[in-house]
Order: C-alpha cells, then sequence, then structure tokens
C-alpha cells in the first residue's frame, strides 16, 4: 500500500468512508458458494459487532493505521483510542438495534458517523496526573523536582490525600452505595500498598485518553531518569541507577491516573501486578529453528558466519526482554543488521538494510515491495531513537520489527541455502545473488 509522505486526517476519513461502504456491500450480499474461511484462520479479526476476514482483514489494519497515522503526530490520542473511535463509526453507519441499517438509511448514516469520527480524532486534550512509582533513590537522594516530574517520599498525608481524591471520584459515579463503598475500600488498600513509604514522580500531560497520556508520561518520566542516571552512575558495572519500578527486573505495578478536565476521575495504567510468568522452552525443543541454536552455541570455534548468526540471535534474545519499546526497538534492528548487513557498514546502510531483508523475508515481488517499505519506516525509527534518545513507538512497531527479526534469523539459521557458509564473504554473495535476479 503505497502512502503520501503525510497523511492528512481528510484522506484517512476519505479511507474510512470506502471502507465502511465496501464492508456494508459485502454484508447486504454475502458471496454465496465461496468457501467461508476458518476462525482458526489467521485472516480473521473480530471489530465491534463484525467478523473480518479473508482480503478485509488487511484493508481494516491499514486503514486503523491511516486513521492513527493522521492523528499521532501530537501524541494525543492513542492507537487504541483511535481504533475503538473507527470501530464506533462502523458500528453506528452499518447497523441499527434491529440489525443491518436499510439502504435507504445507509448514506446519511455514513456521513453522521464519519463526522462524529472526525470531531472526536480532533478533541482538545485533557489534562492528566500520573502518579509512577521510581526505584534507586536513597531516603533524601532525589530533587523535589527536576525537569517536567515532581518527587517525594509517599507519606501518610500523601496516601490520603491520593486515596480521598479516589473516594471523591467513586461517588461521582452513578454504581449503588454499596458498590461505592466496597470499591474506596479496595482502592484505599491499594493506594496504600502501593504508595506508602516509597519514592513517587509526578507528571502533568495533555491527552485524549489515558492511554495517550500514560504514553507520554512515560516518555517524558524515562527521559528524566535517563539524565538524572548519567549524574548518579559512574561506576561499570553500574552500582547505582534509578528505574522505573517494573523495568530491570522489577515488580510489575499498576500506577495511577487522574483526569483534571471535567468530567473528572481516574484510572489504573500500567504493567498488572502479578503477571510476570515462568518461562518453558518445551514447544520449541524439536524444532529445527531451536535445535541449529544450539549447535551453533555448542561449537567452541564458531566460524565467522555462525558468529554473524549468533550475534543476531543475542540482540533480538536482549530484545525480547527489554521493557523499554524504544530500546526493544533498536536491539531488534541492531540484530537485523547484524545479520544482513554483518561488519560490512561502509555506505548506503538503509538501503541494503532493507533490500536485503526485503529478499529473506519477501515470498513475491508484491511482498518484498511491502516489506521493504515497512522496513524503510522502521529504520527511520531506529535513526531517531540514536540520534533524538527516543521516539513515538507503537505496539504495531514492536510486533511487526520483531517479527522480521526472528524470522529472518531463523531463516538464515535453517534454510539449506545457508547450511555450508563458513564466512561472512559467503552471506554477502548470497544477498549479492538475489539484487542481481
Amino acid at each position: 500500500m503505497n502512502r503520501p509522505a503525510k497523511i492528512t486526517l481528510d484522506m484517512a476519513i476519505k479511507d474510512a468512508a470506502t471502507f465502511i461502504a465496501e464492508l456494508y456491500e459485502s454484508l447486504k450480499n454475502p458471496h454465496v458458494g465461496e468457501e467461508p474461511l476458518g476462525i482458526s484462520s489467521e485472516r480473521f479479526r473480530i471489530a465491534s459487532q463484525f467478523y473480518v476476514v479473508g482480503d478485509t482483514v488487511g484493508k481494516l489494519n491499514d486503514l486503523e493505521e491511516t486513521i492513527y497515522e493522521s492523528v499521532r503526530s501530537d501524541g494525543f490520542i492513542s492507537p487504541t483510542a483511535a481504533e475503538w473511535l473507527l470501530h464506533k463509526a462502523m458500528t453506528e453507519a452499518i447497523t441499527t438495534k434491529d440489525g443491518l441499517i436499510g439502504e435507504r438509511e445507509f448514506q446519511p448514516a455514513l456521513t453522521k458517523a464519519l463526522a462524529e469520527l472526525k470531531r472526536c480524532l480532533r478533541e482538545t486534550p485533557s489534562d492528566w496526573e500520573y502518579w509512577i512509582r521510581v526505584v534507586g533513590f536513597a531516603d533524601e537522594g532525589f530533587p523535589s523536582s527536576f525537569g517536567q516530574a515532581s518527587f517525594r517520599m509517599m507519606n501518610e498525608a500523601d496516601v490520603n490525600d491520593l486515596a480521598g481524591r479516589i473516594e471523591r471520584a467513586i461517588d461521582r459515579t452513578i454504581i449503588s452505595d454499596e458498590q461505592k463503598e466496597a470499591m474506596k475500600s479496595r482502592m484505599s488498600s491499594s493506594v496504600r500498598r502501593t504508595y506508602f513509604g516509597h519514592v513517587t514522580a509526578t507528571l502533568a500531560v495533555s491527552a485524549v485518553d489515558s492511554d495517550a497520556g500514560a504514553d507520554s508520561a512515560l516518555k517524558v518520566l524515562r527521559l528524566t531518569l535517563d539524565v538524572l542516571n548519567f549524574f548518579i552512575s559512574w561506576d561499570h558495572p553500574p552500582t547505582r541507577g534509578i528505574r522505573l519500578l517494573w523495568e530491570g527486573g522489577g515488580i510489575p505495578e499498576q500506577f495511577l491516573a487522574f483526569k483534571k478536565t471535567p468530567p473528572e476521575g481516574f484510572t489504573l495504567k500500567g504493567p498488572l501486578k502479578g503477571l510476570v510468568m515462568a518461562a518453558t522452552v518445551k514447544p520449541f525443543e524439536n524444532t529445527p529453528f531451536f535445535r541449529r541454536a544450539s549447535e551453533l552455541l555448542a561449537k567452541q570455534q564458531p566460524n565467522a558466519f555462525e558468529k554473524r548468526v549468533l550475534s543476531a540471535l543475542q540482540w533480538a534474545g536482549r530484545a525480547s526482554v527489554q521493557e523499554r519499546p524504544d530500546q526493544a526497538l533498536l536491539f531488534y534492528v541492531i540484530s537485523l543488521e547484524n545479520l544482513l548487513l554483518g561488519s560490512n557498514r561502509d555506505s548506503e546502510l538503509g538501503y541494503r538494510f532493507r533490500v536485503r531483508g526485503a529478499h529473506v523475508l519477501g515470498l513475491d515481488l508484491d511482498s518484498r515491495k511491502d516489506i521493504q517499505r515497512q522496513l524503510k519506516d522502521l529504520y527511520a525509527l531506529r535513526s531517531t531513537i540514536v540520534h533524538s534518545g527516543s521516539a513515538q513507538i507503537r505496539e504495531s512497531d514492536i510486533s511487526l520489527i520483531q517479527y522480521f527479526a526472528k524470522e529472518a534469523t531463523g531463516f538464515v539459521l535453517t534454510d539449506d541455502a545457508f547450511r555450508d557458509m563458513v564466512t561472512e564473504q559467503d552471506l554477502e554473495k548470497y544477498f549479492d545473488a538475489k539484487v542481481l535476479q
């Protein structure tokens, strides 16, 4: 899918109109006699009230990305919120409480739904306040404020203030009094357990939804902690440093977000406590990929080609357990760089990175063109991280580069074309031959 350099909201809304109209036609006139795709198929999704299958899945994925791309630059709305708003517009345009909307009513309903989608995507951001624990400070070793973040050791008064704000927010809900009291009790205990006696950072951000606000707050806080660590840590291996509670092998923990713009409220963000699971490699033990990796690791003196593949495996492995999305993406790109470029880094890195990656990962000309475009975008994100220290990373970016890095490494590790390679030059000759095809 060829996209212009800048996707405007009007362009995205036009694409949404086309997709929803096509979806409506397919629901109105289902194809008779075609073999249905099973729910186990990879080309199957549930979007709002709709079961989307086949090529429509790819079209929906592209549209969701287009909608988000049209509004992502300001960072005020999250991919999840943009996706939810699109699905809501699909539902309002196509259905009524009695089922599929009539042909005569469809176009007016579509126009109204798209106008509402556009309005919501342009909604004025709300003010949010995030309370996030950090670890590593000595009891009196933190600044009261640094940059946009404020820090405090949470005492009794601080915890009671947070609990009081939560109770007032609960009182504004429409649940029963009994449910309100039960929720207040649970939240009060949770706040005390999470924050009392711990250093906590507070950040104020503007965002349309709490997910976008959390992304913004965490981006600012990670930058703040990185700069503080510049002054704190002078040893290697490091003997001190500050980080988020759940990063660097810490305990997963949620944090509070208060919406300060009316209607006020609160929510919990971050990783859920208790979601750390014991690891197992049993499902992979009998796969060629796993066995081949074990063979390489067992060698006392791996050859140059094998060292290159092992380096790619190591960087992808580091990326797999990296909590910070910018670092995870950077490590996955480094893994692919080591695999595709090796020590030959003289010129045209980005070009050779995406062309070689496309040849390893693509099945035909069309897929190689698409992969080449995606690798170009991912490499640009890598450059942004390296040169500016951070970038706006989406979950889809991580999923895509993870798939590319692991799929490419697995292919080179197990395909017969690479079985007898000894030197880096052997792999270089392979890529040169592919480019000439």
